[in-house]
């Protein structure tokens, strides 16, 4: 008959080879197994589970570990989403399990004024989708419109999303229709006060020019290099510019100001400067992966011990948070965007060192966002090690900087919420006053009295001094142990320097009960001698010399 017994994993790995002994798997040749200790992989929380772990295990020795992190450790950044992408709706969440985010396409242009037209149009929209779609081979319902010139596309798997970036990345070129122009001025009464100080300063609107269907991604400083390349003709006959020179008049039109229409003239009759225009708009495509965000799911395991976690119904694209060594190793750090991909991390620590107390880590403390190409994306994130540095940052330029010649824009990125614990912050800061107290001062924690009383009975304050510093020195328990900030002590019940204060006060006491005089020799020294027996004191005499002797060579 059936025997459920038998069709649970227990018998079959287990017990089957107790109870059936011709069972043929036991006639097979075993090989022998690495005596390497390998870390157990796991397969799920049953007993079952760890079971067949141990069975597939590759070696004869296992490890399993559990890190104990502390809430600082435990930090999670939330994702920094640039304002004007549209996340994917849920149901275009939940129907893929692979994601990819592509920018850099071709928005539709005013014909007029050459600025991109409304996001919100529906024919515009299914444009940005063919797009899209066109690139990696799929079709317009497997598209979510981001941007007028980016899109999510979803994939079944995530190795078809996969394979379908690798072929992407042979054929990604695209050309915007960028376009020389004599600028015709602006409506006054919709000018914004930074459009009429160029415009002011220009003179007159004969004296600028006109450059359109730039690139989105692409900054004025990129274009004012490519049309006018450092060092060249060029450069020398329509430059030098500086910032006040040119301005972006929208994400795709850029008005530079030549200083009269003589130039201009000249500059929408050049060849060259009408081919290097034409250069700026071809671009490559900027593609990168994206997944789901994870979000927090309630606790499981022993005593609610576990977090676990879900997929949420957001997507966010590689970049939009910083890398995780970098967030936990600082105490706030900055997101950055529109930076020029000249922009090298030094630069960024030079321009982020005044902010500083200490010389900044250029490798370690900040990270350059590339895309699936290798190539900087514009975005950049920056780390401050201490308290107050990031407030600086803010405060001097509330949210706008001028980095490499480019306008750039500034955020702090935050914390996810910590479902356990509390952030301790920086660590403790003290000065050498305060540490050469803190290693010496061993009497704030005891009664003065009992100090002298030890003195008066022959113990003399340089002894314990040196007791005590020694104990602080070759005793890790006493001093890096017990100054360990909350979520890193060995005894988090007790308060930072306590495990320290608790031992003096007790070596005072156990020393003071154990000190001996002619008038209390104490019953551990009478002990040596019988009842019925005298107790001879002449040992103190003995004690009394040896310690002048001693005193005398400097011991």
């Amino acid at each position: 008959g059936y025997d459920p017994q038998a069709d649970t994993i227990e018998y079959q790995y287990l017990f089957r080879d107790l109870v059936d002994v011709d069972h043929p798997i036991l006639d097979m040749p075993s090989k022998p197994k690495s005596e390497a200790i390998l870390p157990l992989r796991g397969s799920g929380p049953s007993l079952g589970d760890f079971l067949q772990a141990t069975m597939d295990h590759p070696s004869k020795y296992s490890l399993v570990q559990r890190v104990n992190k502390h809430p600082d450790s435990k930090r999670e950044a939330r994702p920094t989403f640039p304002r004007d992408r549209k996340l994917p709706s849920e149901d275009f969440v939940n129907k893929y399990k692979g994601f990819l985010f592509v920018s850099g396409l071709v928005p539709h242009l005013d014909e007029k004024t050459g600025d991109v037209l409304e996001f919100d149009d529906p024919l515009h929209q299914q444009s940005i989708s063919e797009a899209a779609a066109k690139v990696f081979g799929v079709t317009t319902l497997d598209v979510s419109p981001a941007t007028p010139t980016s899109a999510f596309v979803g994939f079944a798997t995530k190795n078809d999303a996969k394979e379908a970036l690798i072929n992407a990345l042979n054929d990604c070129m695209v050309t915007h229709p960028t376009e020389l122009s004599a600028f015709d001025g602006l409506d006054e009464e919709k000018m914004t006060d930074e459009q009429k100080e160029f415009v002011s300063s220009a003179g007159d609107t004969n004296h600028v020019l006109k450059v359109t269907g730039v690139p989105v991604e692409v900054t004025s400083v990129e274009v004012i290099r490519a049309m006018f390349p450092p060092g060249s003709k060029l450069e020398a006959m329509f430059g030098p510019f500086t910032r006040s020179d040119y301005l972006r008049l929208s994400p795709t039109t850029l008005l530079i100001n030549l200083g009269s229409s003589d130039l201009v003239s000249k500059a929408l009759k050049s060849t060259n400067i009408a081919n290097n225009a034409a250069l700026v708009g071809k671009r490559n495509l900027q593609m990168m992966r994206a997944k789901r965000e994870r979000v927090f799911d309630g606790w499981s395991g022993p005593n609610r011990a576990f977090a676990k976690s879900k997929l949420g119904k957001r997507l966010f694209v590689h970049g939009d948070i910083p890398p995780e060594d970098l967030f936990l190793s600082h105490h706030d750090v900055l997101h950055i965007a529109g930076l020029p991909p000249s922009v090298t991390l030094r630069d960024l620590a030079t321009f982020f060192q005044p902010f500083c107390a200490d010389q900044r880590d250029v490798v370690g403390s900040g990270h350059i966002v590339r895309c699936a190409r290798g190539v900087p994306t514009g975005c950049a994130y920056i780390g401050f090690e201490l308290p107050g540095e990031l407030d600086q940052v803010k405060e001097m330029y509330n949210g706008k900087a001028i980095i490499s010649e480019a306008p750039v824009t500034l955020r702090p990125v935050w914390d996810k919420e910590l479902r356990r614990g509390v952030r301790q912050g920086a660590r403790s800061e003290r000065s050498l006053e305060e540490l050469d107290d803190d290693l010496n001062n061993w009497e704030r924690h005891v009664d003065p009295k009992d100090i002298k009383e030890l003195e008066d009975l022959g113990v003399e304050k340089s002894i314990l001094d040196e007791v005590m510093r020694t104990l602080r020195h070759h005793n890790r328990t006493f001093s890096s142990i017990d100054q360990a900030m909350p979520g890193e002590r060995l005894y988090p019940e007790r308060r930072v320097g306590t495990h320290y204060r608790d031992f003096v006060k007790k070596y005072i006491k156990i020393l003071k009960s154990c000190v001996a005089t002619r008038e209390n020799p104490g019953l551990m020294y009478e002990a040596m001698f019988s009842p019925d027996q005298d107790v001879e004191l002449g040992l103190f005499d003995i004690e009394e010399k040896r310690i002048a002797e001693l005193r005398k060579k400097g011991i």
